[in-house]
């Protein structure tokens, strides 16, 4: 299952248009589509009902949107905390003397925080 996928049946559930929801990620209708059909063929259902020109989110599309949204939301955040996990974050408790505090410690720090 692509993520790419599962952004576009968003916006086009969102957009209630396939060329809306092209037109925002910039893509072309022809390729909402065959990404709306590679979705549907990975999961075996139709995701849309389509009358002519016409088309509705399926009980199955809605079944899915809130997974979609799910996917997504855990995918930032992990590309969030891995792409973070460099940078040290969080609360950093020091115990030292007094004249390690005024003398070593603030180069340390500088060079910490430059790092």
């Amino acid at each position: 299952m692509e993520l790419r996928n599962l952004i576009t049946f968003i916006h086009v559930c969102e957009f209630m248009s396939f060329s809306k929801a092209a037109k925002h990620l910039g893509y072309t209708q022809s390729a909402v589509t065959q990404q709306m059909q590679q979705l549907e063929t990975e999961f075996g259902v139709k995701l849309f009902e389509r009358t002519g020109k016409h088309f509705s989110i399926s009980a199955k599309g809605l079944e899915l949107l809130p997974y979609a949204n799910q996917m997504l939301s855990l995918a930032s955040e992990t590309k969030q905390v891995i792409s973070n996990a460099q940078k040290p974050s969080g609360l950093l408790r020091i115990g030292a003397i007094e004249s390690t505090c005024n003398y070593v410690l603030p180069e340390i720090l500088e060079q910490y925080m430059k790092a």
